[in-house]
């Protein structure tokens, strides 16, 4: 690829600047494309997840998530203001959204998930480097999000920064704007990353 080529290539300050301005001007247009009527549906079932009857929150519950990525900001918008049962209910869905278990996530991974979510030291390691090597970086900037752990958050960033240059570009061609915006934060974690979003932001 052009952009890598020792002779000719763009700096990496330059790469991110073309980003970040696709990245401004793209953002609205990848907003508020849910439906209206699905966005009222998922509104009445985040509704229903008050509800007085348990079966009716409980149905409400597992229909919220098998919603996925399109109910996420409907439902963190109602949070803000909900009741306690939504407040408790609709986190723990958050929960599993923020680990990357959605209703469409390959079995495989969903285990490389809770081996992260339940595993220390090596194993976890371990369940970086497998999504590592199957491509999954729009799942370790997810992960990285919860991390506590300085280490494993340095090696994350270590990871998804690699081939940011192609990624980020290639994001943003796809249209995926919050990813490769969330990309970016997550390779300015590492020490190169730092230097270089410093360098983008001087220019």
């Amino acid at each position: 690829m052009v952009l890598l080529q020792p002779k000719n290539s763009l700096s990496l300050a330059t790469v991110l600047l073309v980003a970040f301005t696709l990245i401004k001007v793209l953002a609205e247009e990848s907003h508020n494309k849910t439906p209206d009527s699905q966005k009222r549906e998922i509104l009445e079932t985040i509704k229903q997840i008050g509800s007085d009857n348990f079966k009716i929150r409980e149905s409400a519950t597992q229909k919220l998530w098998k919603f996925g990525r399109v109910a996420e900001p409907l439902l963190r918008d109602a949070l803000k203001n909900g009741g306690p049962e939504l407040r408790y209910r609709g986190t723990k869905i958050l929960e599993e959204f923020e680990l990357g278990l959605y209703p469409d996530t390959p079995e495989d991974i969903a285990k490389l998930i809770n081996d992260y979510r339940s595993g220390v030291g090596v194993k976890k390691e371990a369940a970086i480097i497998k999504m590592a090597e199957l491509g999954k970086t729009e799942l370790l900037m997810k992960l990285i999000k919860r991390e506590n752990d300085i280490g494993i958050r340095k090696m994350v960033a270590q990871i998804v920064s690699r081939n940011i240059s192609e990624q980020v570009p290639a994001l943003i061609l796809e249209n995926k704007i919050d990813e490769a915006r969330q990309l970016l934060e997550v390779a300015a974690l590492d020490h190169n990353g730092i230097r270089n979003y410093a360098s983008f932001l001087v220019e």
